[in-house]
């Protein structure tokens, strides 16, 4: 067989198996969303918006803050395709229980916290070692961004259809969407089991290291040394942190506008979703991928401007409207974050790199419910939102000034 024969063999089996595991995992976005979702509006329900906006805020993003840092190492030392299975079955598992004891059981307020904690810190792998694999799989930058662009693209599409379902399924109670959840990371857990061939790489090198302390510093030294990911770092935190503290605000400045109807809620977050898939399908004009720091550089104050609109306007279509426009430049710009630490952090440390950008933003997003809902409780909420935007605004200044950012092109990258 010839090398280009043997070439394009290769590269049909990767997409044969590359097409089950996006199916699987975007099902188990799609439960994900479904289950996130229910929660929120369910903790807005029945105990407030106040506990709604900061308790579970905090239940989602606290404890995997503080886990990523370490969870990366182990990324970067046992065989990822394992921790992506072995993650997907305890999720599994914990979920379908959970599932089941609130079909029967009320969610007090410590059981619902504990519920989102808990499904939260088990998945505290998943991401990190599958976006370190998709830089192994893919041979060439063509590849690696087409495989980062799919696994975007399934997020958003379950961000636009779960928020959809979960009005519908929140009526039969927290514990379906659980259930529905679980089953989701069956079908995942089967996927990666039929398409282990691809994913059968050998585990990266680990450096020698003092413990899991010392190599938890020595990826985070890296990516703060890059010239490129420290100067992105900063404005990649707050993005999220708006975004959370405007996800957990929604459903409060929605009943202070007489839309406390929880389809009105999903209407909204499936519009960003809509949003963040169209701003993928522009990345995929050669001008704009040849060009990514224009991307990187002009993300936070589009969508900081965006912000300060919804907080301004009242009608639920032109908020729609709004919330689509508000994703466009995150969905490239994602794909380009992706792609600058899979081809330029060495592949042994990529998993560290990879579990420092999700500590980042998970240290954010807590802050947002708290940040917003302390302008919440100063003022109205469509004032905590208008200076939401306003900070998204701020801090993509500077990255939208830097000429390193706007310069930054497509990594060479070998086929």
């Amino acid at each position: 067989m010839t090398r280009a024969a043997e070439s394009q063999r290769r590269d049909e089996s990767t997409s044969s198996a590359f097409v089950r595991i996006w199916v699987a995992q975007t099902l188990s976005n799609l439960g994900d969303t479904i289950f996130l979702s229910s929660v929120i509006w369910a903790a807005t329900v029945l105990y407030g918006s106040d506990f709604g906006t900061i308790g579970v805020g905090l239940a989602l993003f606290l404890p995997t803050a503080l886990l990523l840092p370490f969870g990366g190492v182990l990324v970067d030392r046992y065989p990822r395709q394992r921790l992506l299975f072995g993650t997907d079955v305890i999720r599994a598992l914990l979920t379908l229980a959970l599932g089941v004891v609130l079909s029967y059981v009320e969610p007090a307020a410590a059981i619902l916290l504990f519920t989102v904690a808990a499904v939260r810190v088990a998945g505290v792998l998943f991401m990190p070692a599958m976006h370190a694999l998709l830089g192994e799989v893919a041979r060439s930058d063509a590849m690696l961004l087409k495989l980062d662009s799919w696994m975007l693209a399934s997020r958003m599409l379950a961000g636009i259809v779960g928020p959809l379902i979960s009005g519908v399924v929140i009526t039969s109670g927290l514990g379906m969407a659980l259930i529905i959840n679980g089953a989701t990371f069956v079908v995942s857990c089967i996927a990666l089991y039929l398409s282990r061939d691809l994913l059968s790489r050998p585990k990266p090198p680990a450096r020698r290291s003092a413990g899991v302390l010392a190599a938890a510093k020595e990826g985070a030294a890296t990516a703060l040394h890059d010239p490129i990911f420290r100067r992105l770092a900063p404005t990649l935190p707050v993005i999220d942190l708006v975004g959370s503290g405007l996800t957990l605000l929604l459903p409060t400045l929605l009943m202070s506008r007489s839309e406390s109807h929880a389809s009105s809620y999903g209407l909204l977050i499936s519009a960003w979703a809509v949003g963040r898939f169209g701003g993928l399908l522009l990345f995929r004009i050669r001008l704009l991928s040849e060009r990514r720091g224009f991307l990187l550089a002009t993300n936070c104050v589009l969508q900081g401007v965006v912000v300060c609109a919804i907080s301004l306007t009242p009608g639920l279509i032109l908020s729609a409207a709004l919330f689509v426009l508000l994703g466009l430049p995150s969905g490239g710009a994602s794909v380009c974050v992706n792609a600058y630490i899979q081809t330029e952090i060495p592949n042994e440390l990529r998993g560290r790199v990879f579990s420092l950008l999700q500590s980042l933003v998970a240290v954010a997003m807590p802050l947002g419910p708290l940040v917003g809902g302390a302008l919440a409780a100063w003022g109205r909420p469509s004032t905590a939102v208008f200076l939401l935007g306003g900070l998204l605004t701020a801090v993509g200044i500077p990255a939208l000034l830097s000429p390193r950012v706007w310069n930054w092109k497509a990594p060479a990258r070998a086929a």
